[in-house]
């Protein structure tokens, strides 16, 4: 797997250019991929190497469930498709595990909390780490802090229920861009992170852009819809959930003002262990 590290916008763009051999390998690989599918089918599988299954198998993409379509042909949303059987993670999910355990600096007994325990990615961390803690968002339902009668704790990104310096790491992952306040998310992250705790989360993020686009905002309690809503999958309810905002380079300004360093969004190429496009995270240092 190959990780590049950018700051900003002009990062990205030298980045292009740098890249443009392999941007152009994977993007003849991934055409490649599609027209190999058969007639009429309704999912098709591509081999590689599963780095959490750690081991060779065959990566299934269901093209009802993840594909558009254009005069060319099926358009595929790479990062959420391309399944493993043996873990039930998608490549963006695969990604993650790939990046945290190589960069992270996380040991069996790190104290450290993930914005999701309902989940694979929860699933396959908690054996690993004893300590680790995840949550989902239950609303009012339990008290912060508390969990349900089917032991999933609640949490809310902008009201922590940790002491004030007490993790090592933040991770959470397609959270953000469904919290209207998302600049108190990350002050939260700061708040109860140790000195050195790293923050890694990923998010809908326009690359192109370095303003972030604000789709929806609470007024008076109401939600209000700036552009036309836009939804994605939930665990907790199967119902979708509303998309606020979809990040720009912007984000990076907010963390460092926050108070963090080292501040970054890393790509991540990995066509052998099924990652056909690549994948971004955010990461910061307190």
């Amino acid at each position: 797997m190959l990780i590049y590290r950018l700051q900003s916008l002009l990062d990205y763009q030298n980045y292009l250019r740098r890249c443009r051999h392999l941007l152009r390998l994977e993007e003849e690989e991934r055409k490649q991929a599609l027209s190999e599918i058969p007639p009429g089918a309704s999912e098709f599988t591509l081999p590689g190497f599963s780095y959490p299954a750690g081991k060779m198998v065959d990566f299934t993409i269901r093209l009802a469930a993840s594909t558009t379509s254009d005069h060319s042909g099926p358009v595929v949303n790479w990062r959420e498709v391309l399944r493993c059987p043996e873990t039930r993670m998608n490549a963006r999910l695969r990604a993650s595990v790939h990046v945290i355990e190589s960069c992270l600096d996380l040991y069996g007994d790190s104290y450290f909390y993930i914005a999701e325990q309902v989940t694979p990615l929860f699933k396959y961390f908690k054996p690993r780490f004893d300590r680790l803690i995840g949550s989902e968002f239950l609303g009012d339902s339990v008290p912060l802090g508390h969990t349900n009668q089917r032991g999933v704790r609640n949490e809310d990104l902008c009201r922590l229920s940790f002491d004030s310096e007490s993790l090592e790491a933040v991770l959470s992952f397609d959270v953000l861009e469904h919290v209207p306040d998302y600049a108190s998310a990350i002050k939260e992250s700061f708040r109860v992170l140790r000195s050195g705790g790293r923050l890694f989360w990923s998010a809908p993020v326009n690359l192109n852009s370095e303003d972030t686009v604000v789709r929806a905002v609470i007024e008076n309690g109401e939600i209000k819809h700036l552009l036309p809503p836009q939804y994605h999958g939930d665990p907790i309810s199967g119902d979708g959930v509303l998309c606020y905002q979809i990040f720009g380079w912007d984000v990076l300004d907010m963390m460092r003002e926050t108070g963090f360093r080292d501040v970054c969004l890393m790509i991540c190429h990995g066509q052998q262990f099924g990652y056909y496009k690549p994948n971004t995270f955010f990461y910061a240092i307190k």
